[in-house]
């Protein structure tokens, strides 16, 4: 979240007199106060901002520091929200001694809370100078109420509609995002959110494919890539010794691709893996049998998140692989 000028400055006149101390009273660090453009989208950075040390912190030395009222208000507001929407099991609360931290039930407090926090959001105000008043931008504000809001409504109508027990807000809200990005960075030719074991999986399928249809003349060992990701080189052996080949880095990007498209789209006709085939540089374009055979796969087995219960359906090779 951008910050306002005033909230800014408050905060940095309070790292500036608590890095002097011997015992710290906050967790704020230069990079959380003086982040990158980069690093203001960081979670844990964010969090060493708005916490309840800080608030405390922030009443303390509110005489001495000049510390607005609104920033006390903000940052307060902002790590009761960040801890009432950050509930990922039902014993968090237990667990950190803290009744915000409790999963959403359809008698609890977290509602009205989380609407107060949306009525502090959209009329919060700081006393700058020349008897200004600063405060967020219509569209912060309105992106943190209407997604507040949203997703409220959607938990309310899990409990009373469809009679669930409790919701987790922190699965309920965030997963689908992240990993919708992840997928998205994927298509752009990106494995940071690929782990070692699910990249053997995908370079697995792409060398079938390659070794049953494709142009073996044409491939070429992958070495790697800038996040640092590398398929390893016993993996590699154990794949030619299975007799598939080693594919190159586009056709291993059209298999997180050709699941997504199907994960999305749920339809099982192969036009749709030909036509993606189309945008890559891969021996595999418009080879009407290869895209059939890796439909069928996904079919029977998500390749990126594969059971025990889907392994079952596939070939034994594919089972010994994944």
């Amino acid at each position: 979240m951008a910050m306002s000028t005033k909230l800014t400055s408050d905060i940095q006149k309070l790292y500036e007199i608590d890095r002097a101390t011997p015992i710290r009273l906050t967790k704020l660090t230069h990079t959380a106060v003086f982040p990158k453009p980069l690093q203001r989208q960081s979670v844990p950075l964010t969090c060493q901002v708005f916490n309840d040390k800080t608030v405390a912190a922030l009443k303390t030395f509110k005489g001495s520091l000049g510390i607005s009222k609104g920033t006390i208000i903000l940052t307060q507001t902002m790590s009761e929200w960040f801890k009432i929407m950050n509930v990922k099991d039902r014993f968090s609360a237990i667990r950190l001694r803290d009744e915000s931290r409790q999963p959403w039930t359809a008698d609890c407090t977290s509602f009205t809370r989380l609407e107060e926090a949306c009525q502090i959001i959209s009329t919060c105000a700081w006393q700058g100078g020349g008897g200004r008043k600063l405060k967020l931008t219509k569209q912060t504000a309105e992106a943190f109420t209407v997604s507040i809001r949203n997703n409220v409504d959607a938990a309310k109508l899990l409990l009373v509609d469809k009679d669930f027990d409790y919701v987790l807000p922190a699965i309920f809200a965030d997963e689908a995002f992240e990993k919708f990005f992840g997928q998205a960075r994927q298509r752009r030719s990106g494995n940071f959110y690929i782990d070692d074991i699910l990249l053997h999986k995908v370079v697995y399928l792409a060398g079938y494919l390659v070794y049953n249809y494709g142009d073996t003349s044409s491939m070429e060992e992958i070495i790697g890539d800038e996040d640092g990701n590398e398929v390893s080189s016993e993996f590699l052996d154990n794949l030619n010794r299975s007799g598939l080949c080693v594919p190159t880095m586009s056709t291993v990007f059209f298999v997180p691709n050709a699941y997504n498209l199907h994960d999305q789209t749920k339809l099982r006709c192969c036009f749709h893996f030909v036509e993606l085939l189309s945008f890559v540089d891969a021996p595999l374009a418009g080879n009407k049998a290869a895209c059939t055979t890796l439909a069928n796969i996904l079919l029977k087995a998500h390749v990126l998140n594969v059971s025990d219960k889907e392994k079952s359906g596939m070939p034994q090779e594919a089972r010994q692989a994944l």
